[in-house]
């Protein structure tokens, strides 16, 4: 078994195209063997040489299929630890800000992609500080026409 070790994309796929398997490229990179699996699979690369159990390899669609099952049950798991664990909640948004910290890039570019993916977002569920109470002209919030005071003596004459 390998130690925790980081490596590129370009290393591994330099030693995948030259035909080499899971178990050789782990050694070659001195990591472990699953490590080098789930970046495979990651990537969509099929396995170089054929299953022992005589079926047929994985194609693309089911390998990046299996890749989002895995990280469905990661992100499970880990929901139950953050909420049964005390501790695991401090230690993991410890991490998270930490990750943040050194990847800014990467955090503004996950956060132009969910953007992308969500653009009404901040339409639906912020505050339009814009809007204002039909009687007091008090700045609400955009789903009511009257702020909280206006409301309740309407509601309760």
């Amino acid at each position: 078994m390998g130690t925790y070790r980081k490596f590129t994309d370009k290393e591994l796929l330099k030693l995948y195209y030259q035909g080499l398997g899971d178990l050789k490229i782990s050694k070659k990179l001195n990591v472990a063997q699953n490590a080098i699996w789930s970046r495979r699979t990651k990537l969509g690369l099929i396995a170089n040489h054929l299953r022992t159990c005589g079926k047929p390899n994985l194609t693309e669609e089911k390998l990046l299929n299996r890749y989002e099952e895995s990280n469905k049950t990661k992100a499970i798991r880990r929901d139950w630890k953050l909420e049964n664990k005390p501790n695991f909640k401090k230690t993991y948004w410890e991490k998270c800000r930490k990750w943040q910290k050194e990847n800014p890039d990467k955090v503004k570019l996950s956060k132009k992609n969910w953007v992308n993916k969500n653009p009404n977002y901040s339409f639906n569920y912020h505050r339009n500080l814009n809007k204002k109470c039909l009687k007091c002209s008090k700045i609400i919030d955009n789903r009511s026409i009257h702020c909280r005071t206006c409301y309740n003596e309407v509601r309760f004459r």
